[in-house]
């Protein structure tokens, strides 16, 4: 042999005796896997249980289950997804779901199949439903019962295998409803306000279609709440040879669900409110109270130049929303609105 070929021979052979000198390798072996669908034995009552989104356009209402697992997995394994009405008929024939209706096959999506990657505990897995069915069935629960009917490896949980999922359809429209509600519960908003009713054809002073106004906002020859300036505003105004407008009242009335709501100025196109007291009020029923006596009368105020005002519903209720002002010492002043707009908030 050559010096590099024993040298070759003692390095492997090294190598050989350490490799046996090692401690014993470790083996991972994968635990039990026990496989479920997330509510799995119970019953998930949306919304008490905050449990949906909405898509913006309001074509979706997407129920997040998700299958998962008792430990992670090591390996991916399929899981299948079906729907089994027979539990909802059942249920509903024997009075146990009151007022409740199946949701109609062709309503709503899921898929057949769920994959499951790899080193992870769950897997995402939506039930879809078309806003519009919630619509159709408004006042009604709609129930569907989805179930894990198999998988290519693990063990699934039986009973834990199937979630009956209700959906209160009026609660579920309700709180869909965050963001802006202007078009859905108000009339003649703005961009432009409308009047078909002028002190003369093509005149600057109107009446404001869809709003309610007393005697002391029409303040010109009984027209009052339209101002045809920026193309037809929202607006009041006393001095510059127009009367003062004492307790001038104007508003629309309307019927909210529950909740947080924000009433704002959207864009002035002038605010000369100086001294007298002029505010955004809500009031509960059809009209609003007299200036002087909102803080008793009114569900909230907040001054007009402010742009806003905040007010809550703890439930579905008839409100007035609009404008209250005191114009009466004659310096001039008022104010031009172009847009308003309501919000929920919550």
């Amino acid at each position: 042999m050559t010096k590099i070929a024993c040298g070759q021979l003692f390095l492997l052979a090294g190598m050989f005796f350490s490799c046996q000198e090692d401690p014993e390798e470790v083996i991972i072996t994968q635990p039990l896997v026990n496989v479920s669908i997330r509510w799995g034995g119970e019953q998930l009552n949306v919304t008490e249980e905050r449990n949906f989104s909405v898509d913006p356009d309001k074509t979706e209402f997407r129920i997040p289950l998700g299958v998962t697992l008792s430990t992670v997995t090591l390996d991916s394994f399929k899981v299948d997804v079906s729907v089994n009405t027979a539990i909802i008929t059942e249920l509903i024939s024997n009075g146990t779901l009151k007022n409740t209706v199946l949701l109609p096959e062709g309503d709503y999506s899921i898929p057949s199949e769920v994959k499951v990657q790899a080193n992870t505990i769950s897997a995402p897995l939506h039930l879809v439903v078309d806003f519009s069915t919630l619509e159709d069935f408004f006042g009604s629960t709609l129930a569907i019962a989805v179930s894990i009917t198999g998988t290519s490896s693990h063990t699934l949980m039986g009973p834990e295998n199937t979630a009956i999922i209700l959906i209160n359809t009026k609660a579920a429209i309700e709180l869909s409803e965050i963001g802006d509600v202007t078009e859905k519960y108000l009339k003649n908003t703005g961009y432009p306000f409308i009047s078909t009713e002028r002190e003369y054809e093509g005149g600057r002073w109107g009446n404001l279609d869809d709003w309610s106004a007393n005697d002391a906002a029409r303040s010109h020859g009984g027209y009052g709440g339209f101002n045809s300036d920026a193309g037809g505003t929202f607006g009041l105004e006393s001095g510059w040879g127009s009367p003062n407008i004492p307790n001038g009242k104007v508003y629309q009335t309307t019927t909210l669900p529950a909740g947080k709501y924000a009433f704002e100025v959207a864009e002035w196109d002038w605010n000369g409110i100086n001294s007298d007291p002029a505010y955004f009020v809500i009031a509960e029923g059809n009209g609003l109270p007299d200036i002087n006596a909102l803080n008793n009368n009114a569900l909230n105020y907040s001054s007009l130049s402010s742009g806003k005002v905040e007010f809550t519903l703890a439930v579905a209720t008839e409100v007035s929303l609009g404008v209250a002002v005191d114009f009466v010492d004659g310096s001039g002043q008022g104010f031009k609105i172009k847009r308003l707009s309501l919000t929920r908030l919550e």
